[in-house]
């Protein structure tokens, strides 16, 4: 059973990156990301966001990320970040 806890200020987890969109191809997928700054950013699965958070899987509409404590998030769009919890 999964429990998902539901944040709108989640955006320390990825400390201030924002999921912007996602590009989906035949072979490759991609996050793009906002920094604070407004500068956007790619990164691809398997990707080190920042230092302790590894992006491990990209979705149409989210993506999967983990930390260095093994917890699972959903990041959205819509600045709503998801925790996993088996």
């Amino acid at each position: 059973i999964s429990r998902r806890t539901t944040s709108k200020s989640g955006s320390w987890i990825l400390s201030g990156f924002k999921l912007v969109g996602v590009i989906m191809g035949e072979k490759n997928k991609i996050a793009v990301l906002s920094t604070n700054e407004g500068y956007a950013v790619k990164f691809e699965e398997n990707d080190k966001i920042v230092e302790n958070i590894e992006l491990q899987e990209i979705y149409n509409d989210h993506l999967l990320v983990k930390d260095s404590d093994e917890k699972f998030y959903e990041v959205y769009m819509n600045d709503i970040i998801k925790t996993v919890d088996d």
